[in-house]
């Protein structure tokens, strides 16, 4: 049995991973919307601190910020397990310091319930209506998706089509877009998944 200090020193420690999660979730979030809109007004390239980067680049940016996601996912999961083990008591008391925390994503949350899905989801996790963190984390797939979709697009893509035959360069244009589009989602799609395992884990500590 740990001591009530020990104890407060780990769930400390959670609430840090998701404040660093609520971080790294904003910073995406925010860096999405500002190439979006620079893209829209016809600039080349983006700043991260110091660093100019042109648009087009952008996915790697979020490829390295998916890498970061997936890694303090996994450090959260460890951590919800082993507060979930330590009894009733400490993971109700780790879940109130989550959602009323500093963690922007994590605050307000509600626990993931074991919903009555048809076959092959009939034991999956789902999120409730009025959980914040599924609210803003859905807005901040759309917004990537959007970004990463925009930002790989050239920008002279109708110029460079217009030497070949109108139903081809239409076609042409089409293809590239839904191309961009699907590495688009695919990110999302990663990101979505990395988030719901550590959603699943904090629900797991819930009353």
């Amino acid at each position: 049995m740990l001591s009530p200090e020990l104890i407060n020193i780990k769930i400390d420690g959670i609430v840090q991973i998701a404040k660093w999660i609520s971080y790294f979730i904003l910073f995406g979030a925010t860096l999405s919307v500002t190439v979006s809109m620079l893209k829209l007004t016809g600039a080349k390239k983006f700043k991260l601190g110091q660093l100019e980067f042109s648009l087009s680049h952008f996915v790697y940016a979020v490829l390295a910020l998916t890498a970061v996601h997936a890694y303090l996912s996994w450090i959260f999961v460890q951590r919800a397990t082993v507060i979930d083990a330590l009894g009733k008591t400490s993971a109700e008391l780790a879940w109130d310091r989550l959602i009323n925390s500093e963690a922007f994503v994590f605050y307000n949350m509600r626990p993931r319930v074991i919903g009555k899905l048809p076959w092959p989801f009939e034991n999956a996790y789902v999120a409730q209506s009025l959980d914040t963190a599924f609210w803003f984390t859905l807005l901040l797939a759309m917004a990537l998706i959007v970004a990463v979709t925009v930002t790989l697009s050239p920008p002279n893509s109708p110029a460079a089509l217009d030497s070949l035959p109108v139903l081809r360069s239409r076609l042409a244009l089409i293809t590239s877009w839904f191309h961009y589009a699907a590495i688009a989602c695919a990110l999302a799609s990663a990101n979505w998944i990395i988030g719901t395992q550590w959603a699943i884990a904090a629900s797991r500590l819930a009353p």
